[in-house]
């Protein structure tokens, strides 16, 4: 029997096709940023929303989550599966590995609901859900 898993949705930062290939390799139906939106620059608004209403997985390397009060709003409140790559300077083959390592744990929580925000860096995966919530009422300076 085959695990039905949610489609993919990655982020422009992420370098397209690879990391595309990476997640369909695994099973995944992967889209990018552009394909769906038809164009690199999407709000993180609009994409987020998108990704809480159709309960998709989104992979990132955008880790301003932890610091945008509104942007980790929106993935509560949409309900998105939010995947971040915390290496924000690595190439493209550095992200290949990191993600082709830690995929066997990043299908077990593919299948979660969400919300949920969990990193990804070559050593571990960790859920940071728990902190992420308890910060979304603190105030930006």
């Amino acid at each position: 029997m085959s695990i039905l898993l949610p489609d993919v949705l990655i982020d422009h930062n992420l370098g397209t096709i690879w990391i595309q290939k990476v997640f369909e390799d695994a099973g995944f139906n992967a889209m990018t940023v552009s394909s769906v939106f038809g164009k690199q620059n999407a709000l993180d608004m609009e994409i987020l929303e998108f990704a809480g209403q159709k309960q998709i997985l989104f992979v990132t390397k955008d880790a301003n989550i932890r610091k945008n009060r509104i942007e980790r709003n929106a993935v509560f409140s949409n309900n998105v599966r939010y995947l971040c790559l915390v290496h924000q300077n690595k190439g493209i083959e550095f992200m290949k590995k990191v993600f082709e390592k830690h995929m066997k744990k990043i299908i077990e929580y593919s299948l979660l609901p969400g919300p949920w925000i969990v990193i990804v860096s070559e050593s571990q995966i960790k859920d940071i859900t728990k902190e992420m919530q308890g910060r979304c009422n603190e105030v930006q300076l």
